[in-house]
């Protein structure tokens, strides 16, 4: 498996262990279709459990608090810290600056950048940046 592969799996094993999203594994396990892998075992052990929950009425929600828009916020908010994480670790910005920076070029509020790097700082910082030394 290549390294490629190899951290996209562990970003999405990481995001599902975070915030219990099955989107997360979703994307995790058609990776692994995608690229004839075999599914790891944290994916099966959570498949056991949502194929338990399909009927649960949570599951079936829809709208702002339903399982796409979550996952969408999700996403939105792990590269937000992602970013972040570039321009502290990478770039040398100090944390308030680095947020500044991310909201401004992304456009989008400095408290969401601040709650999302809140959020997910913890899972940014397992995985080698994702993203190149000095962006614009």
């Amino acid at each position: 498996m290549d390294s490629l592969l190899a951290r996209l799996l562990e970003e999405c094993r990481l995001m599902f262990e975070h915030t219990g999203d099955p989107l997360d594994l979703k994307d995790a396990y058609r990776l692994c279709r995608d690229e004839d892998v075999p599914l790891r075992p944290w994916m099966w052990a959570a498949f056991d459990v949502f194929f338990d929950r399909l009927d649960d009425e949570e599951c079936a929600a829809s709208g702002r608090d339903g399982p796409f828009a979550r996952h969408g916020r999700a996403c939105r908010d792990y590269c937000l810290a992602e970013l972040v994480r570039v321009r502290v670790d990478v770039d040398g910005n100090n944390e308030t600056n680095a947020i500044m920076l991310v909201a401004d070029r992304e456009g989008v509020a400095r408290s969401t950048v601040r709650r999302a790097w809140k959020k997910f700082q913890a899972v940014v910082r397992q995985l080698p940046p994702a993203y190149p030394p000095n962006m614009p």
